[in-house]
């Protein structure tokens, strides 16, 4: 009788096992960060001519190594990793254009700002490359940096202007949370030069 028993049990072990693992929470889900920010105050050009220009914004090109959800950090200089947990809602440049286009709407320099694709014909194509979306904590005092190369095309002179911005923002602590709330301010201040770079090169 008692070897009944113990083989009934030993039967129930597996059993109850394999509900166990049929019962298991799933992994959680990534946190999702977004770049949202946008310059607190609109950049103005000072000129008082009337705004005739069109300016099109071509899609953002983002470096291979950020042209990506996953969120990047640093701990070592020329490598990067990736956080697990947690992640952006959207590609750095699927975030990145409409608020450039709604920055550059606000300086009410452009009778039209254009995303590309746009069939009008622009007087203006901006272009940039994200080459930077990164949490750096290779530093006593851990900080996003942005990177941007900007480039700005007349497209009747065929003029091209180009510029580099780089973007520091420090964290308030060496976390994820702290890196998405950095990167935002840092975005912020990035449009605000990517505005005066485009309005320092208009034209009418």
């Amino acid at each position: 009788m008692g070897r009944v028993k113990l083989g009934a049990v030993a039967l129930l072990i597996p059993l109850v096992l394999s509900a166990c693992t049929l019962f298991t929470a799933p992994p959680p889900e990534a946190r999702r960060g977004l770049l949202t920010e946008l310059p607190a105050e609109p950049v103005q050009s000072g000129d008082s001519v009337p705004a005739t220009a069109t300016l099109l914004v071509a899609t953002p090109r983002t470096q291979s190594a950020y042209d990506t959800t996953q969120m990047a950090y640093t701990v070592r200089e020329h490598e990067i990793a990736y956080y697990r947990d947690h992640e952006w809602g959207a590609t750095p440049s699927e975030m990145m254009q409409p608020l450039l286009i709604t920055t550059l709407e606000r300086t009410h320099r452009f009778a039209a700002v254009l995303a590309v694709p746009h069939g009008a014909r622009a007087m203006s194509v901006l272009q940039t490359q994200i080459g930077e979306l990164v949490q750096d904590f290779t530093q006593p005092t851990a900080a996003v940096r942005i990177a941007m190369h900007l480039q700005l095309t007349h497209t009747a002179s065929r003029r091209v202007v180009s510029k580099e911005i780089v973007v520091t923002e420090p964290m308030a602590q060496r976390s994820p949370q702290a890196g998405i709330a950095a990167a935002n301010r840092a975005t912020s201040k990035a449009l605000r030069e990517v505005a005066r770079f485009v309005l320092d090169n208009a034209i009418d």
